[in-house]
């Protein structure tokens, strides 16, 4: 599992918390995860709330070849930033996709390793057969809580 600093509440491992550099600028914001870096974005909800995005941030290598039809295996780390600005690839299902899909997108109208908030996990609809984890979850940023929409493996890949 990948830790993110917009979750300060989430440990890896005992006494590990993730460490949290974080620099605004503009429309983007770049954090320091314990993967890498992480170039993300900034918007505003319709009623004005300034929150931040990280999408198609990965949570385990990509499950193909020998890997097809294991447990998901942890990420690489990654050198230099990785863009989060854009969703990752749906995962692959009738009318297309990809098996590279297993990607978190956080949302957070709050960054920093002191920012005690609620955090709603949301897994997407579909029957375990098609979906994806895009959503704008602008409403509950005006509520303050942090959003990771998780995207997973479809039928029987």
């Amino acid at each position: 599992m990948i830790d993110v600093c917009v979750i300060a509440s989430v440990r890896r491992r005992a006494n590990e918390w993730c460490r949290c550099d974080c620099q605004v600028s503009g429309e983007e914001v770049i954090v320091e995860t314990s993967q890498g870096e992480l170039l993300g974005a900034t918007s505003t909800t319709a009623d004005g709330t300034h929150y931040f995005t990280f999408r198609g941030v990965p949570y385990a290598k990509p499950p193909v070849g020998p890997l097809r039809f294991k447990s998901p295996q942890e990420p690489e780390p990654w050198k230099g930033q990785r863009d989060a600005r854009k969703f990752a690839t749906r995962c692959l299902q009738e009318d297309g996709g990809s098996e590279d899909c297993l990607y978190l997108n956080i949302f957070t109208p709050q960054l920093g390793p002191n920012t005690n908030l609620p955090v709603m996990v949301w897994f997407h609809w579909g029957a375990f057969a098609f979906g994806s984890a895009d959503l704008d979850p602008g409403h509950l940023m005006d509520l303050g809580v942090v959003v990771v929409s998780v995207q997973y493996r479809l039928n029987v890949f």
